[in-house]
């Protein structure tokens, strides 16, 4: 069964738009002009790797981190978006579901990433199983697949 769902953010603050299945955007008030680079950071911890995604800016454009989930995998990659669309998407929290499921009623696990309040480039996610439980490891994959984004990353539970 192959899923889609994804999120976009940079700033210091997030916003979820969208249904179960659809586009997630999530983008926040500011951005670095200056730079031709905006680098991305996933904090690691105990249980999810740190991951840094270097994203090339483009002119009048705002970059943005794509959360996605690829099959079994959670994708990170370089998006960019109109900067007069970057007001409309301003919350704290992403949240996107997984591919896993204990049974056909059970919830999926998901991954829900917060910003951190200093930094609008740095993000703490914490993984949940389809049990509940917050205690399982992600682990960075490489999957084969041929249209894979250069500056994409991956994390998958690990088994």
């Amino acid at each position: 069964m192959f899923l889609t769902a994804s999120a976009k953010f940079a700033g210091s603050a997030l916003a979820v738009t969208g249904v179960a299945g659809a586009s997630y955007a999530v983008l926040g008030p500011s951005f670095n002009r200056e730079s031709n680079v905006t680098t991305f950071e996933i904090l690691g911890d105990q249980y999810i790797p740190k991951l840094e995604i270097a994203c090339t800016n483009k002119p009048d454009r705002l970059t943005v981190l794509d959360l996605s989930l690829r099959n079994e995998d959670f994708q990170f990659k370089c998006d960019y978006k109109a900067i007069s669309e970057k007001e409309a998407y301003i919350s704290k929290e992403l949240k996107v579901d997984g591919a896993r499921q204990a049974s056909e009623k059970a919830p999926r696990d998901n991954l829900t990433c917060t910003p951190e309040a200093s930094e609008n480039t740095k993000y703490q996610c914490v993984y949940t199983a389809s049990n509940g439980a917050k205690d399982k490891e992600l682990q960075e994959s490489d999957p084969s697949m041929q249209d894979k984004d250069p500056t994409a990353k991956f994390l998958r539970p690990k088994d």
